[in-house]
């Protein structure tokens, strides 16, 4: 296996302890308005992100807790990384592992202007009595 360190990934996560969280896809979509640029992918990225972001806040989940990222990526050329990274890397903080991962370029999504989507498991511990 490779290092995945300059990647921003681990290879293997285990989870003990905790109940399991999945976060469904979240893309170019708020709850309020409209979505971010048609074509701009760092907009959609950013706003993707910014879904994970108040869906581990609405669990009480902290970066330590994601254990799991899927990127989906309409067209995926290793190019858009430059886009990506940078907002992926909202999702860590610095000293602790970040999520295993995997990019997955596809030929759609399910809004056609719709560029990528980003879903995540979180692992968040049980409540000790």
């Amino acid at each position: 296996m490779v290092d995945p360190k300059l990647f921003g990934y681990t290879q293997i996560v285990t989870v003990e302890n905790a109940r399991l969280v999945f976060i469904a896809g979240q893309g170019p979509t708020t709850l309020n308005g409209p979505k971010a640029g048609n074509s701009d992918l760092r907009a959609q990225a950013r706003n993707a992100v910014d879904n994970i972001l108040l869906s581990r806040q609405a669990i009480d989940a902290g970066p330590e807790h994601l254990v799991n990222v899927r990127v989906n990526v309409v067209d995926y050329n290793p190019r858009m990384l430059i886009d990506i990274a940078p907002e992926l890397k909202r999702l860590q903080k610095t000293g602790v592992p970040p999520a295993a991962s995997v990019f997955i370029g596809v030929s759609s999504l399910v809004v056609p202007s719709t560029l990528i989507e980003i879903e995540a498991v979180a692992a968040v511990p049980l409540l000790r009595d």
